[in-house]
């Protein structure tokens, strides 16, 4: 059995290898492939026996290939050689997220409790192999002043979002921020990435109670006629509506 091994990638036409027979008579031999699941991807050159790729390789589809090489100068030699060729997979894929959109709107309550999972982001990569396809999620944003510290944490493997502050939509109505999915190739030049810009909007709760915003006191002549307005009494609420 002689083994292979190629990048997906590989140019149509390359020679990956040759079959000389060692043993063959001082003679002419043809090459040719017989049979084998790699038929059509590969081919042979039947007078030198060099194996090259006939077709384009894709690692998502086919991992091995075997083939049945038959070697004769007729009448008097014939032999075979068994091949395998293995296919090693190459980072073509960029992550991408469901839907292809690349802006998320979720709402979120205010009064939620600090580390309550909001959203989860869900990439998905089509290469082939554990190496190229491991994903890892990140979070940037411009920090709002009106909010302490970052209100929000991403889980860089599972893509979970959760509160890392608590949340006061009187503060800040909104957050906006972005997530980038990337995967993990060897060489990190090789490494893609896609990113999806999120708004959180936060939700209002009746978390504030009323208050009076007029003063407290009113004077008023004693000859004051009856129904004029002598005081105007203000009250407002933080909470929204």
């Amino acid at each position: 059995l002689k083994h292979f091994t190629l990048r997906e990638d590989v140019k149509v036409g390359t020679v990956i290898g040759s079959l000389g027979i060692s043993n063959a008579p001082d003679m002419q031999l043809r090459y040719s492939i017989v049979e084998g699941d790699g038929s059509l991807q590969f081919g042979i050159k039947s007078s030198s026996g060099e194996l090259y790729v006939a077709q384009h390789l894709d690692y998502e589809v086919t991992q091995r290939y075997f083939l049945v090489v038959r070697a004769e100068a007729p009448p008097s030699f014939n032999t075979t050689a068994f091949v395998a060729i293995s296919v090693v997979d190459v980072n073509d894929h960029t992550p991408w997220f469901p839907g292809n959109d690349n802006f998320v709107v979720f709402g979120v309550y205010e009064d939620v409790t600090n580390g309550t999972v909001v959203y989860v982001f869900n990439a998905h990569d089509g290469d082939g192999s554990l190496r190229n396809s491991e994903l890892y999620y990140s979070l940037t944003y411009d920090p709002d002043p009106a909010i302490e510290g970052l209100p929000l944490y991403i889980d860089p493997h599972t893509g979970v979002i959760k509160t890392n502050v608590p949340l006061d939509r009187e503060h800040t109505k909104k957050i906006v921020f972005r997530v980038t999915v990337s995967d993990n190739a060897e060489e990190p030049n090789d490494r893609k990435q896609t990113s999806v810009i999120a708004q959180v909007i936060l939700l209002d709760i009746n978390d504030n109670s009323p208050t009076f915003v007029s003063t407290e006191m009113a004077c008023v002549p004693e000859d004051t006629e009856v129904g004029l307005l002598v005081h105007h009494v203000v009250a407002k609420d933080e909470d929204e509506g």
